[in-house]
Order: structure tokens, then sequence, then C-alpha cells
């Protein structure tokens, strides 16, 4: 029994950490290489979003909106995955919150400082506060859905 708990929060380190990389990594592509693989995205999801939506939007619309969603969705993942990890590792709710709140932006702040030194790349408080907002709410959704099981 004392092997799956080890072994569950291996697991979600490694999870975050990965995490932690993959945002590096995308943050260290340069501005063009960044944009041609976003444009991509956003070029063969475009017309299932238009469909969903019912709307029809420019691509440099779409392309923004995506980067953006990638920013949230990604820090959302990441303060998630270290809400688990400390309820896993037997801290109270607010530990918990506070850790998975100060690892998540401290980490955006960082991660905008870094890009900073990216070719063509710079630094954004609008993706901060995009990847801060992902991260709250990601808490929060461990949080209400986790509350019975963690």
């Amino acid at each position: 029994m004392q092997q799956k708990p080890r072994l569950l929060r291996l697991m979600l380190v490694v999870i975050t950490l990965l995490v932690i990389i993959g945002i590096f990594l995308l943050s260290n592509q340069p501005a063009s290489k960044s944009g041609a693989l976003s444009l991509t995205i956003a070029t063969h999801s475009l017309p299932y979003v238009e469909k969903w939506t019912g709307q029809e939007m420019t691509i440099t619309q779409w392309n923004h909106t995506l980067r953006k969603l990638a920013h949230f969705s990604l820090y959302f993942f990441l303060a998630s995955i270290i809400m688990v990890l400390s309820r896993v590792h037997g801290w109270s709710w607010r530990k918990s919150l506070f850790v998975s709140l100060f690892i998540s932006m401290s980490y955006a702040i960082i991660d905008e400082t870094h890009q900073w030194f990216v070719d063509g790349r710079g630094a954004s408080v609008r993706d901060v506060a995009i990847d801060s907002a992902g991260a709250m709410l990601g808490i929060v959704a461990v949080y209400l859905v986790g509350r019975r099981w963690l």
C-alpha cells in the first residue's frame, strides 16, 4: 500500500517537470519558429472553430486567441498538477493552494523574463496575467473536483 502513494508522487513530479520543460522549450523558440508553429495549428483548427462557434474569424484573430489560450491552458495544467501533488503529499488545501499559485506565478514571471533573451521574442506582463489566471482556475478546478478524493 505504501508503494502506490510513492509511485503516484513520483509520476506527478515527472509530469510537473515535463510541463515545465515543455513550457521552457516552447518559450526558447525564436519568434519566427514560434509564429510558424502557432500559425500552422491555427490554420488547421480555424475551420473547426468557425463551425463550432458559428462565427467567421480571420487567421490573425484566431492565431492570437490560440496563443493566449495556450498560455492559459499550460499554466492551468501546471498549477493543477502541482495542486494534486501537494494534496497527495498530505499538505492542507490552504498550503497546497499557496504553493501551487506561488510556483506557477513565479514560473510565469521567469518564463517571460527568459523570452527577453530569445531572438525576436519579448516579455509581456499581459502574458504573466493570462498564465496566472490559468493557474488560479486550475487550482479552483482541482479544489472543486478533488475535495472529495484528495
